[in-house]
């Protein structure tokens, strides 16, 4: 006999209980109610931690970080911080115009990646960070970067 079916049936036993053994029911009912109440709540905080996920290597194995007001979030495989409200590309960047610049002349010429950053004028190590964050947003973009070669 399952644990509910057990439960039915005390329930319909106490409908023959007077007043005050009622009175004692309903307090011990409100207990169980409660209880209930947190554990699941506590589950489904379980749960809505799991929309959490690095925006670098789409991992959810992520925790919080910091605190602030603003919820930082430290991912423990790739460990790099990040804000959930904030967008990879442009958080944090000193010259978020260029990272634009740099999808146009990959989408729209036959540049060398070296012509690229002779062009925008960032070095070796920006452009290869940025083309990774890059293709996080962009994935149909990562032909356009494979092409890149050196002339």
């Amino acid at each position: 006999m399952s644990t509910l079916h057990k439960v039915e049936l005390a329930l319909k036993e106490c409908e023959e209980l007077n007043e005050e053994d009622l009175k004692a029911l309903r307090k011990m009912l409100w207990k169980a109610f409660y209880s209930v109440h947190k554990k699941l709540e506590h589950s489904s905080k379980k749960k809505s931690k799991s929309d959490n996920y690095c925006p670098r290597c789409r991992s959810s194995d992520v925790i919080g970080h910091g605190k602030k007001t603003t919820k930082r979030f430290l991912c423990m495989v790739c460990g790099i911080t990040f804000v959930k409200e904030r967008h990879l590309l442009y958080y944090r960047r000193r010259n978020p115009d260029k990272i634009i610049d740099l999808v146009v002349a990959i989408h729209t010429s036959d540049k060398s990646a070296a012509e690229i950053m002779n062009q925008l004028q960032i070095p070796v190590k920006t452009y290869y960070q940025w083309r990774d964050d890059i293709l996080l947003v962009f994935p149909q973009l990562k032909e356009k970067f494979k092409n890149r070669g050196k002339k």
